[in-house]
């Protein structure tokens, strides 16, 4: 298995259980803990997690989501 496989493979779960890319529930963190991994498995996750989210809204991925938004 790859590592973008077993992203791929938190991040499905993860949206199953309704997750988001800031992870306020806290579900992407079980998922990783459960899975004996760290930080950057839940960074990873959380990223696909955003850019699943920005395509759904027409972007490429998170990036091109942030640079097409107006300033704040």
């Amino acid at each position: 298995m790859t590592v973008q496989e077993a992203i791929k493979i938190l991040a499905d779960e993860a949206e199953k259980l309704e997750a988001d890319a800031n992870d306020v529930k806290g579900i992407v963190r079980q998922l990783v803990v459960a899975h004996g991994l760290g930080f950057y498995a839940w960074f990873c996750v959380c990223c696909e997690l955003a850019d699943r989210a920005a395509q759904r809204e027409g972007y490429r991925d998170q990036f091109e989501r942030a640079l097409r938004q107006p300033d704040l």
